[in-house]
């Protein structure tokens, strides 16, 4: 298994495009858990909770968004990343898998 994180400072995203966003990249196939989220403490503590949380978050703010995702390989891991941050620029939010 491959856990692989991007951190964007101040880009705070809606939370209803995060939740959405979240659920399409938890679909893509090799994928174990993701999230999409800002790094308010609240969401660290579900991170922490799920077992996503990382110590490079540590440092994070509620202005901070944080994509992680845990996969059965680095493949996987590294396309869930990237449709992501995809989704991020864009106002669809669609999985691919």
């Amino acid at each position: 298994m491959t856990i692989m994180h991007l951190v964007e400072p101040n880009m705070y995203q809606d939370s209803v495009k995060l939740m959405k966003l979240s659920s399409a990249v938890q679909s893509i196939g090799g994928v174990i858990k993701a999230s999409v989220v800002m790094g308010t403490e609240m969401n660290k503590a579900v991170l922490q909770e799920i077992g996503l949380l990382l110590p490079e978050f540590e440092g994070t703010s509620a202005n901070d968004l944080i994509i992680v995702v845990e996969a059965e390989d680095e493949t996987a891991a590294a396309k869930a990343i990237g449709i992501a941050a995809e989704g991020l620029k864009s106002n669809k939010v669609a999985a691919s898998a």
